[in-house]
């Protein structure tokens, strides 16, 4: 007669996973608890869809769309008769709002570097005074920014 086979875990392996799950989460909860990184990476990716907005926008539509990025925000503006003229507000496409497509940057999130262009009906980025742009860059806390000067391609 055989005894039954006990299955489960002894008391050790219990302690063991316990201690190593301490320790994971006491490396990596600060990374949880600190908001300012989940901010960056927020206000960059909104800044580059902006970007690609109204990069898309210009070349669908015919219209110039400007683009400004500073330390203080950022903001998406078009030609009042599509090729010249003033830059008016548009009306921002992820929430409706007719106030214009600009947003304020976060307070503890460094920006280095500016844009003010505009991308022309060909999607080619020109600056204020309608030159073509040489290719620039940008940083929003530790990621960048690059705008390519020909084809006005915003990326990493």
């Amino acid at each position: 007669m055989s005894l039954p086979v006990k299955n489960g875990f002894t008391l050790v392996e219990l302690i063991i996973v316990i201690v190593i799950m301490g320790i994971v989460s006491a490396v990596s909860a600060p990374k949880f608890f600190n908001m300012t990184i989940f901010e960056e990476r927020g206000y960059y990716d909104e800044v580059i869809s902006a970007i690609r907005y109204a990069h898309k926008t210009a070349i669908a539509s015919g219209c110039n769309y400007k683009v400004s990025v500073n330390a203080a925000g950022y903001d998406i503006t078009r030609h009042s008769n599509c090729s010249s003229g003033t830059f008016n507000a548009i009306t921002n496409p992820a929430t409706g709002s007719i106030g214009g497509y600009t947003e304020i940057k976060p307070a503890n999130i460094n920006v280095t570097g500016s844009f003010n262009f505009y991308y022309d009906n060909n999607g080619q980025p020109n600056d204020l005074s309608g030159n073509p742009m040489a290719t620039s860059s940008i940083s929003i806390a530790s990621r960048n920014i690059t705008i390519e000067s020909y084809t006005g391609f915003a990326h990493k």
